[in-house]
């Protein structure tokens, strides 16, 4: 985290992570994230090619079938 404070879902685990801080999530391991404050947040976020190109086709809001971008990317929305 560079500024701020995000909230994560690791697995079963729940905690929030702040400045200076970091966290890393084993690869397989189902996770979200969130901001836990009203107040903005700066993080680096270090991924794979495959996640990236993942998160690019989410965020091209061409199409709106979620589950779908996941599989075509070899990974699984949960719910």
């Amino acid at each position: 985290m560079l500024d701020g404070k995000l909230g994560f879902r690791v697995g079963e685990e729940q905690r929030e992570v702040a400045a200076g801080e970091s966290l890393l999530v084993p690869r397989g391991t189902p996770h979200s994230y969130w901001n836990a404050t009203e107040q903005p947040a700066r993080y680096l976020l270090v991924m794979t090619p495959q996640i990236h190109r993942l998160i690019e086709a989410l965020h091209r809001g061409d199409r709106k079938d979620f589950a779908q971008i996941f599989e075509e990317h070899d990974s699984e929305l949960l719910g």
